[in-house]
């Protein structure tokens, strides 16, 4: 395997059966400067072409490195990369998604000083052609991971960070490959509440590539009931943040997205389905959250409408709205 000395960012890139789309990424990798960034691929155990582009890719470029794997999912390839990567920071991208065109000297702009813990960045959310900025919640800025939170009403949950790496291995932080759903803000719950600063900025590090056969747009009923246990470790995790309006709403929205939203949107009505979201409603955390952001203070009133929402229609509130995506 190559090495080299000291790279200031490690973008790590774990791909599984993502041969159709790696192209893209790949050339938005090219543009942009070397010097300063190793990349490490993790092919997951691809059962299509993906394994062989990334090797023709790889081969006499010294600051590209491969791992090839049996497939064990996507946190076990992000721990694997976790624990070869050199650089002071850890970026995340995924084999679908593509950096900006000026990703990196962004990047390298913001850890010029190196007391920043995490970078906050804007995504921009790709469509086709077509792309559309997502601006941030929060203003430009540097906050403790408290003032942060308070500062915003629902907190960014998609790999849009830059994480400082001393912090991830002093305090031996990982993925938890036992999470399905929402893992990448598990992650950084945990990194953020071993940092001190967090610099938050306006330039966008990468495109999100929509695609309507992506996972989190197809139902999976027993994948998606674990986000009850993802919402657990949020809680576990998230210290004396789990009291900030923002957290706790945040929390709600990765809970609905990946159950009610997404089902009710899909015009499911099925048995299957109205089971899926019987049992999700009735769990206690699940209900403790509703009732946190139905009720609490300084909730955005889109998220509090939905929360008295399911709160007071349950299951029968579900099978109403989701008539009307029919």
């Amino acid at each position: 395997m190559k090495n080299y000395i000291n790279p200031k960012i490690s973008v790590i890139i774990p791909c599984f059966n993502v041969a159709n789309y790696l192209q893209s990424c790949l050339k938005s990798i090219v543009v942009q400067p070397i010097g300063e960034v190793e990349y490490i691929f993790v092919n997951d155990g691809s059962t299509d072409e993906t394994l062989a582009l990334l090797t023709e890719f790889c081969v006499e470029r010294p600051f590209y490195q491969l791992i090839n794997q049996q497939n064990a999912g996507v946190s076990a390839a992000r721990n694997a990369a976790l624990d070869i990567a050199k650089g002071e920071y850890i970026y995340l991208l995924d084999g679908d998604d593509r950096l900006t065109e000026n990703a990196i000297s962004a990047m390298l702009q913001c850890i010029q000083d190196t007391s920043v813990d995490i970078v906050l960045s804007e995504v921009a959310l790709l469509r086709g052609n077509a792309s559309q900025r997502e601006k941030l919640l929060m203003c430009a800025g540097e906050y403790s991971p408290d003032e942060l939170y308070r500062s915003c009403s629902i907190f960014p949950t998609r790999p849009q960070l830059l994480y400082k790496r001393s912090i991830i291995e002093t305090s031996r932080i990982r993925f938890n490959s036992d999470i399905r759903l929402g893992e990448v803000y598990e992650f950084t719950i945990r990194v953020l509440a071993k940092s001190h600063k967090v610099k938050v900025t306006s330039d966008c590090f990468f495109y999100y590539v929509m695609r309507s056969s992506s996972a989190t747009h197809r139902p999976n009923y027993s994948t998606d009931l674990t986000v009850i246990d993802t919402l657990k470790q949020y809680e576990l995790y998230g210290n004396g943040l789990k009291n900030i309006p923002s957290f706790q709403v945040t929390a709600f929205k990765m809970l609905m997205s990946f159950t009610y939203n997404k089902y009710a949107k899909l015009g499911l009505n099925d048995e299957m389905t109205i089971n899926t979201v019987k049992r999700l409603l009735s769990t206690p955390i699940v209900k403790e959250y509703i009732n946190k952001v139905a009720f609490g203070k300084r909730i955005p009133k889109q998220e509090r409408l939905l929360a008295l929402y399911v709160l007071f229609t349950g299951v029968l509130g579900y099978k109403m709205i989701s008539k009307f995506f029919k």
